[in-house]
Protein backbone atom coordinates (compact mmCIF):
# COMPACT_ATOMS: atom_id res chain seq x y z
CA UNK A 1 0.00 0.00 0.00
CA UNK A 2 2.63 2.38 0.70
CA UNK A 3 4.42 1.77 -2.99
CA UNK A 4 1.11 2.55 -4.21
CA UNK A 5 1.09 5.69 -2.40
CA UNK A 6 4.38 6.89 -3.17
CA UNK A 7 3.33 5.91 -6.94
CA UNK A 8 0.69 8.44 -6.45
CA UNK A 9 2.21 11.22 -5.30
CA UNK A 10 5.52 10.66 -7.60
CA UNK A 11 3.01 10.54 -10.56
CA UNK A 12 1.02 14.10 -9.36
CA UNK A 13 3.81 15.53 -8.96
CA UNK A 14 5.83 14.40 -12.02
CA UNK A 15 2.91 15.69 -14.26
CA UNK A 16 3.28 19.17 -12.42
CA UNK A 17 7.09 19.40 -13.26
CA UNK A 18 7.37 19.66 -9.38
CA UNK A 19 9.76 17.71 -7.50
CA UNK A 20 8.67 16.44 -3.93
CA UNK A 21 10.90 15.58 -1.40
CA UNK A 22 9.89 13.71 1.91
CA UNK A 23 12.19 15.95 3.95
CA UNK A 24 12.04 19.96 4.11
CA UNK A 25 14.94 21.77 3.00
CA UNK A 26 14.95 23.40 6.10
CA UNK A 27 15.83 23.24 9.95
CA UNK A 28 14.13 25.94 12.04
CA UNK A 29 18.01 27.83 12.02
CA UNK A 30 17.76 28.26 8.48
CA UNK A 31 14.21 30.49 8.13
CA UNK A 32 13.92 33.94 7.34
CA UNK A 33 11.06 35.56 6.91
CA UNK A 34 10.61 38.53 4.37
CA UNK A 35 7.75 40.85 5.12
CA UNK A 36 7.91 42.04 1.85
CA UNK A 37 6.28 38.77 0.66
CA UNK A 38 3.14 39.24 2.77
CA UNK A 39 0.24 40.11 0.27
CA UNK A 40 -1.08 38.91 -2.94
CA UNK A 41 0.94 38.32 -6.23
CA UNK A 42 -0.32 37.48 -10.04
CA UNK A 43 1.49 36.32 -12.89
CA UNK A 44 -0.65 37.92 -16.06
CA UNK A 45 0.26 35.53 -17.95
CA UNK A 46 -1.26 32.67 -16.51
CA UNK A 47 -4.11 34.22 -13.95
CA UNK A 48 -2.23 32.45 -11.21
CA UNK A 49 -2.64 34.23 -8.07
CA UNK A 50 -0.22 33.30 -4.63
CA UNK A 51 -1.55 35.22 -1.67
CA UNK A 52 1.58 34.79 1.72
CA UNK A 53 0.28 35.66 4.58
CA UNK A 54 1.88 35.77 7.88
CA UNK A 55 1.22 32.31 9.90
CA UNK A 56 4.01 33.09 12.68
CA UNK A 57 7.65 34.47 12.55
CA UNK A 58 9.16 32.42 10.32
CA UNK A 59 5.78 30.29 8.37
CA UNK A 60 3.47 32.37 5.83
CA UNK A 61 0.40 30.45 4.70
CA UNK A 62 0.35 30.88 0.78
CA UNK A 63 -2.90 30.46 -0.80
CA UNK A 64 -2.39 29.62 -4.38
CA UNK A 65 -5.21 29.65 -7.30
CA UNK A 66 -4.97 28.70 -10.76
CA UNK A 67 -8.29 28.84 -12.83
CA UNK A 68 -10.64 27.17 -10.68
CA UNK A 69 -8.51 26.02 -8.03
CA UNK A 70 -7.10 26.89 -4.93
CA UNK A 71 -4.71 25.56 -2.05
CA UNK A 72 -3.42 25.88 0.55
CA UNK A 73 0.76 25.20 1.62
CA UNK A 74 2.93 26.05 4.65
CA UNK A 75 5.33 28.24 3.02
CA UNK A 76 8.75 28.58 4.40
CA UNK A 77 12.15 30.57 3.68
CA UNK A 78 15.07 29.14 3.95
CA UNK A 79 18.36 30.92 3.56
CA UNK A 80 21.33 28.51 2.46
CA UNK A 81 24.75 31.07 1.85
CA UNK A 82 23.17 34.04 0.08
CA UNK A 83 20.38 32.41 -1.90
CA UNK A 84 16.79 32.01 -0.39
CA UNK A 85 14.65 29.05 -1.43
CA UNK A 86 10.67 28.78 -0.85
CA UNK A 87 9.94 25.53 0.63
CA UNK A 88 5.80 24.29 0.07
CA UNK A 89 4.19 21.73 1.81
CA UNK A 90 0.68 21.11 1.57
CA UNK A 91 -1.90 21.72 4.13
CA UNK A 92 -4.73 18.63 4.11
CA UNK A 93 -7.92 20.09 2.05
CA UNK A 94 -11.02 18.60 2.64
CA UNK A 95 -11.97 16.49 0.43
CA UNK A 96 -14.76 14.94 2.61
CA UNK A 97 -13.64 10.94 1.79
CA UNK A 98 -11.40 9.27 4.32
CA UNK A 99 -11.04 6.64 1.85
CA UNK A 100 -9.60 9.80 -0.31
CA UNK A 101 -7.88 11.30 1.69
CA UNK A 102 -5.83 8.26 2.64
CA UNK A 103 -4.23 8.34 -0.92
CA UNK A 104 -2.44 11.13 -0.33
CA UNK A 105 1.09 11.72 1.19
CA UNK A 106 1.90 15.20 1.45
CA UNK A 107 5.50 16.68 0.48
CA UNK A 108 7.89 19.45 0.15
CA UNK A 109 8.63 21.36 -3.08
CA UNK A 110 11.53 23.64 -3.18
CA UNK A 111 12.30 26.64 -5.62
CA UNK A 112 14.79 29.19 -5.33
CA UNK A 113 13.33 32.86 -4.73
CA UNK A 114 14.24 36.24 -5.62
CA UNK A 115 12.26 39.15 -4.52
CA UNK A 116 12.56 42.50 -6.01
CA UNK A 117 10.19 45.58 -4.47
CA UNK A 118 6.79 44.97 -6.95
CA UNK A 119 7.95 41.51 -8.25
CA UNK A 120 8.74 38.74 -7.07
CA UNK A 121 10.41 35.48 -9.14
CA UNK A 122 10.20 31.66 -8.41
CA UNK A 123 12.29 29.20 -10.10
CA UNK A 124 11.54 25.80 -9.11
CA UNK A 125 14.68 22.85 -10.04
CA UNK A 126 14.38 21.29 -13.11
CA UNK A 127 12.97 17.84 -13.32
CA UNK A 128 14.59 17.13 -16.57
CA UNK A 129 17.68 18.03 -15.34
CA UNK A 130 17.53 16.09 -12.45
CA UNK A 131 16.16 12.97 -13.89
CA UNK A 132 19.00 13.33 -16.60
CA UNK A 133 21.99 14.13 -13.99
CA UNK A 134 20.87 11.25 -11.83
CA UNK A 135 20.52 8.79 -14.76
CA UNK A 136 24.15 10.19 -16.21
CA UNK A 137 25.80 9.91 -12.25
CA UNK A 138 26.23 13.25 -12.44
CA UNK A 139 24.01 14.46 -9.74
CA UNK A 140 24.35 12.03 -6.43
CA UNK A 141 21.08 12.22 -4.07
CA UNK A 142 19.19 9.75 -2.32
CA UNK A 143 15.84 9.66 -4.31
CA UNK A 144 13.07 6.88 -5.39
CA UNK A 145 12.00 6.14 -8.57
CA UNK A 146 7.81 5.26 -8.91
CA UNK A 147 6.33 5.50 -12.70
CA UNK A 148 9.81 6.90 -14.07
CA UNK A 149 9.63 10.08 -11.54
CA UNK A 150 11.94 10.78 -9.12
CA UNK A 151 10.63 11.98 -5.27
CA UNK A 152 13.86 13.12 -2.97
CA UNK A 153 14.34 10.93 0.02
CA UNK A 154 17.22 12.77 0.80
CA UNK A 155 17.85 14.42 4.32
CA UNK A 156 17.21 17.79 5.50
CA UNK A 157 21.45 18.37 5.37
CA UNK A 158 21.74 16.61 2.50
CA UNK A 159 19.12 18.57 0.50
CA UNK A 160 20.78 22.11 2.02
CA UNK A 161 24.13 20.67 0.47
CA UNK A 162 22.77 19.84 -2.47
CA UNK A 163 20.45 23.31 -3.24
CA UNK A 164 23.97 25.33 -2.55
CA UNK A 165 26.15 23.23 -4.68
CA UNK A 166 23.59 24.04 -7.99
CA UNK A 167 21.57 27.50 -6.69
CA UNK A 168 23.54 29.51 -8.99
CA UNK A 169 23.41 26.97 -11.55
CA UNK A 170 20.67 28.13 -14.48
CA UNK A 171 20.34 24.32 -15.71
CA UNK A 172 19.22 23.49 -12.31
CA UNK A 173 15.70 25.65 -12.30
CA UNK A 174 13.33 25.96 -14.94
CA UNK A 175 12.13 29.01 -16.57
CA UNK A 176 11.04 31.38 -13.38
CA UNK A 177 7.37 32.28 -13.07
CA UNK A 178 7.72 36.09 -12.33
CA UNK A 179 4.81 37.34 -10.05
CA UNK A 180 3.65 41.18 -10.17
CA UNK A 181 2.51 42.69 -6.83
CA UNK A 182 -1.18 43.34 -6.29
CA UNK A 183 -2.00 44.62 -2.93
Amino acid sequence: ASLQCLAAVVLLFGMTGCIPSLNPLYTEKDLVFLPELLGTWTDPKSNEIWTFDKKSKTEYLLTHVDSNYRANFRAHLVKIGETIFLDLFPVKQDAGDYLYQMHFFPVHTFSKLTAIKDQVTIAMLDLAWLEEGIESNELDIEHAKANGTTLLTASTEELQAFMLKYANDAAAFSDPLVLQKSQ
